[in-house]
């Protein structure tokens, strides 16, 4: 189990059932049986613990589990999984948060820590989560994260989802420095013929001249990845950014 501060609250990190303490499962316990369901602390630490250890046995593909914490107090708590028929898309679920602690940046940090988890595994193309349509709050929270309502319907393994659960999703972009070589001359003459065309501009006579003379400015020039896609570029010229990135999930 690991652990990180944002902003007062202390998210720990499990990534694996085995051998962790009991004092894990009876403060989730308690938590569920505070905010999630109505059995007692005890049944719901034993239930809570039963569930978890099943979705490690399902879903050893890869996941996590996010607990945050006030003062010791378990009062958020989300699990983040990749998706076992796309492995470039990730999912989040399970959000939860304490009563007494919501619209306290609880879930906000739990997601904040979630998203820079993904982003460690550099194929990753985007983060998800189902939303029905009369979850308002899920709504605002997401769309403050940058989601968008791609307006499909969820499918994630065997899951079952609401009937008016739709896909929110996120986009992951890495940037690293764009090299004068072929590999990269390649992809970038590609992408600035489609920014040429997106955005109604003349294209220069010499592409390839064109960009060879930006990479060689001295000024900042980077290549944008969405996992292993490249699917844009920011770069400076004369003081001023350029940046674009397309329609990239």
């Amino acid at each position: 189990m690991t652990e990180q501060n944002h902003s007062g609250i202390t998210i720990k990190v499990v990534d694996s059932h085995r051998n962790l303490p009991e004092k894990y499962w009876t403060d989730l316990g308690r938590f569920y049986a505070r905010n999630v369901w109505s059995q007692s602390a005890k049944i719901s630490a034993k239930c809570v613990k039963d569930f978890c250890i099943a979705y490690e046995l399902d879903y050893a593909v890869k996941w996590f589990e996010l607990c945050a914490y006030k003062e010791k107090k378990l009062v958020g708590f989300m699990r983040v999984l990749r998706n076992p028929d796309v492995e470039t898309h990730w999912f989040f679920c399970d959000v939860h948060t304490d009563k007494e602690e919501r619209r306290q940046g609880v879930a906000s940090a739990m997601y904040a820590r979630a998203e820079e988890l993904v982003k460690e595994f550099e194929a990753a193309e985007c983060i998800e989560a189902g939303i029905s349509a009369r979850n308002v709050k899920s709504i605002g929270l997401h769309k403050k994260f940058g989601f968008e309502n791609t307006g499909k319907k969820p499918m994630f393994a065997h899951f079952e989802f609401e009937p008016d659960e739709t896909v929110y999703r996120k986009p992951l972009y890495l940037e690293y420095p764009a090299l004068d070589g072929e590999m990269h001359g390649k992809i970038l003459r590609r992408l600035f013929r489609e920014y040429y065309r997106e955005n109604g501009i003349e294209q220069p006579k010499h592409v390839t001249a064109f960009i060879r003379e930006l990479l060689h400015s001295g000024q900042d020039f980077f290549l944008v990845w969405c996992g292993n896609r490249p699917v844009g570029f920011r770069y400076t010229k004369e003081g001023q950014e350029i940046s674009w990135i397309r329609d990239s999930v």
